[in-house]
């Protein structure tokens, strides 16, 4: 049997870096397992989870959120899709939150925290989020 060698596996290790895992996820793996877990996925930056409310609840309750962590917050009301921004906040770090309508009532959260994304922070605010509305996460 053949072994791969270094060059492949430091290029498969890039490679999955430059998908959005760190490379502690990578060498724990415990990315996969850590987003299957709480429902949410966090790829490119991004978190992302479905919500079993209708997207005017979820809406609401971002802007509560982002509200109560002292971000300025500028939205764009929508009747399949909306975005909610947030300006400084409690680390000093723009957020901008993408709501679709997947169902009736069911919307599709998406945060992202700063330009290339900050994780820990985007499960705070999800979660904030889905303590307003009452709710575990649809999917």
């Amino acid at each position: 049997m053949k072994y791969p060698t270094p060059l492949m596996l430091a290029l498969a290790l890039i490679a999955l870096v430059g998908v959005g895992c760190s490379t502690r996820e990578v060498l724990t793996g415990v990315g996969a397992a850590g987003a299957g877990a709480a429902g949410a996925g966090w790829a490119r930056g991004d978190l992302t989870t479905d919500v079993s409310h209708p997207i005017d609840r979820v809406h609401q309750a971002t802007i509560a959120t982002l509200q109560a962590r002292g971000y300025t917050v500028e939205h764009d009301p929508g009747e399949t899709r909306t975005r909610v921004r947030g300006e400084g906040g409690d680390r000093d770090r723009d957020v901008t939150v993408n709501l679709e309508r997947s169902g009736d009532n069911v919307t599709q959260v998406a945060v992202r925290v700063g330009i290339w994304g900050d994780q820990a922070l985007s499960y705070e605010i999800m979660r904030d989020i889905e303590n307003r509305l009452g709710t575990a996460p649809a999917n």
